[in-house]
């Protein structure tokens, strides 16, 4: 999916290589795999970052990484965008909200979301 032409509308990259060349484009894949992590704080080998990118021209987009899941093929990148002319900047904190890791400003162990302009 080109960073520059995205649809008019809500859309999810869940294909691990588009999603990192997606993130790659624009500027971010470097701050997920840089961020810390569950595993680091030994809390786990479960691993999930997110990254809330703002500054993205038409669009919020909202970057995940898994690490450690059982499931291998359930490890890798996501990437969600919401049109900027459609949903509000609070849609990101809300979908962070709707994966039951909390207030995302309270979970120190998440290190999330991380805002990235």
């Amino acid at each position: 999916m080109n960073p520059k032409k995205l649809p008019d509308d809500r859309f999810t990259i869940t294909d691990d290589a588009e999603a990192q060349a997606f993130l790659a484009t624009i500027g971010i894949l470097d701050k997920l795999l840089k961020q810390g992590s569950l595993t680091d704080l030994g809390a786990g080998k479960v691993n999930t970052v997110a990254v809330c990118h703002y500054s993205h021209e038409t669009h919020w987009i909202l970057a995940c990484r898994f690490h450690g899941l059982e499931d291998e093929k359930e490890n890798g990148f996501m990437v969600l965008g919401w049109p900027k002319n459609k949903f509000p900047r609070s849609v990101l904190e809300d979908a962070i909200k709707a994966q039951n890791l909390g207030e995302p400003e309270s979970r120190k162990d998440f290190n999330g979301p991380t805002e990235v302009n």
